[in-house]
């Protein structure tokens, strides 16, 4: 049956796993064998103008806004409720966002410096502050021209090595008074004449993970790709001098403030795409929450944890990049599929609740914006455990897609009406895809540094990196709940399940590993 508008026709191809990217300004599509028929591929060809533009970002745009329109005095509201996460706890640099880069080759310090005010000038958000006002908390921006960027340059070239490690995790955990202080920090490091470290420590309320990138450095190697984020290749541009030698792009004249992006929200909430994305949120948040099947975080969390690196074998890492072509998904979602089985056989219920960060820049104009944009969206399946895994993969990526079509909504809005104990938040999955960024300039090699402040937001999250040598990751889970034995087992639980499933794919997912037991002596779920 041909669907009769675009929600429908996207929820038949949902239906059917039929996946659509854009390549290059071209429409492709992914599907399983069979799932495109002939009518389902003459509608695809009849209303590919609107897909092109939903896919690319289009269809979200709201047209009323342009730069300087919105008031300065608002936050969104993710900022609200981080503000308030920031208040409530104990450990002053909880939500911090620190990064750290070696840098080899003759670094221009002065240079560095200038790159760093233009990007501070570009970036209203850079020079926010929050303060308490009476109905929370309010936003003032400051001029570009007060004050110099904050930059120090530290010279550790007569000290010893572990010394420049020990600055670096005191730097990241100095905390920002979120009133007066700038809430980005840059430092230099000087290691000798041909080497530096740079450092920069952002609170989350004026940065996410896609303004900083190298979110994965906690597992860094030589040989690893990492993406620097939207801060480092603005300041990296600006020190090469590339966009001094370029005119003006139409995107750049019309370059938008984080302001800006405070309003489309507001105006997004309250338009019908809004509505339409709230109604889903709603059938998928009112449900009743899944039993818990890690220990709940104490009361008054202090946010302290670990992250622990992992790997899988090369040769598994092989079998799942030919599996996703073979099965026409992608290995997310089949080391997704793993995850789920393998969580799913460890409790009483069949659902499996997970929670994904985003980056919420679907809408062009907001794609090179730095800020605390990002959002969360939440995949709810129910799984039966005589369900192949195969098709326990299609049904996750199925669902998958189908949330991240109505990202844009807050999730604060829904969590606090309908979890507001965080039952549904307590795992996460993801997978990055980084790009090749070695290389600031033919004499200048840059490298992510690793960086673990002892920090953790949830239970467990699971992050996947693919890497040249295979597929690698890491686990960060918070003290209260979980410890690094228990974590290890989960991991082996996990390998052992995806190593069966792609040696089946027709194997029932309640045949694959459970779970363990992952209460440590001393914890009460």
């Amino acid at each position: 049956m041909i669907a009769p508008d675009l929600s429908s026709l996207l929820a038949l191809l949902r239906e059917r796993s039929i996946r659509i990217r854009i390549e290059d300004g071209r429409l492709q599509v992914r599907a399983p064998e069979g799932a495109v028929t002939e009518e389902i591929r003459e509608q695809l060809a009849q209303r590919k103008a609107d897909l092109l533009a939903y896919f690319s970002g289009a269809g979200i745009q709201d047209p009323t806004v342009s730069t300087g329109s919105a008031p300065r005095a608002r936050l969104t509201v993710g900022q609200q409720a981080l503000w308030e996460r920031h208040q409530q706890s104990t450990l002053e640099h909880a939500f911090h966002v620190p990064r750290a880069l070696r840098i080899r080759g003759i670094l221009d310090e002065n240079r560095l410096e200038r790159a760093l005010e233009r990007v501070r000038e570009r970036h209203e958000i850079l020079r926010t502050n929050f303060l308490p006002g009476e109905n929370g908390p309010v936003c003032r921006i400051r001029e570009p021209d007060a004050g110099a960027v904050p930059f120090r340059v530290v010279d550790l070239r007569e000290s010893e090595g572990p010394e420049a490690t020990e600055w670096i995790k005191a730097e990241s955990k100095k905390p920002f008074d979120l009133a007066t202080d700038d809430l980005l920090r840059t430092s230099l490091l000087r290691i000798s004449d041909r080497e530096s470290i740079l450092v920069i420590v952002a609170h989350h309320l004026v940065a996410d993970c896609w303004s900083l990138g190298l979110a994965f450095q906690s597992v860094a190697e030589p040989e690893d790709h990492w993406h620097a984020g939207l801060f480092f290749e603005s300041l990296f541009a600006h020190y090469l001098g590339e966009e001094e030698k370029e005119e003006p792009s139409e995107a750049e004249e019309e370059f938008l403030q984080f302001s800006d992006f405070v309003a489309w929200q507001e105006s997004f909430v309250e338009s019908p795409e809004g509505r339409a994305q709230e109604a889903f949120g709603r059938r998928v948040w009112e449900r009743p929450a899944p039993k818990r099947r890690f220990p709940s975080p104490a009361s008054g969390s202090d946010y302290s944890g670990q992250r622990i690196p992992f790997d899988f074998p090369q040769a598994l890492s092989e079998d799942l990049r030919r599996a996703a072509g073979e099965h026409q998904t992608t290995p997310y979602a089949l080391l997704f599929g793993a995850f789920a089985a393998v969580v799913l056989n460890g409790g009483e219920d069949r659902e499996i609740a997970v929670n994904l960060p985003v980056a919420n820049r679907r809408n062009p104009k907001f794609r090179s914006l730095v800020g605390s944009l990002g959002n969360k969206i939440l995949v709810r399946t129910v799984l039966a455990p005589e369900v192949s895994y195969l098709d326990a993969v299609r049904t996750l990526q199925r669902d998958l897609i189908e949330s991240i079509d109505h990202q844009e909504f807050p999730v604060e809005l829904l969590a606090q009406h309908y979890d507001p104990e965080g039952a549904l938040g307590e795992v996460r999955f993801l997978m990055q895809s980084p790009a090749d960024s070695r290389f600031l300039s033919r004499d200048l090699e840059v490298e992510p540094l690793p960086l673990c402040r002892g920090i953790a937001k949830h239970p467990l999250s699971v992050t996947l990196v693919d890497q040249p040598g295979g597929y690698r990751g890491w686990g960060e889970f918070l003290d209260s709940c979980l410890d690094e034995e228990a974590f290890g087992r989960i991991i082996e639980a996990f390998r052992s399940g995806l190593a069966l499933g792609l040696d089946d794919p027709t194997r029932p997912i309640g045949d694959l590993p459970a779970l363990p037991d992952v209460l440590s002596p001393g914890r009460e779920p």
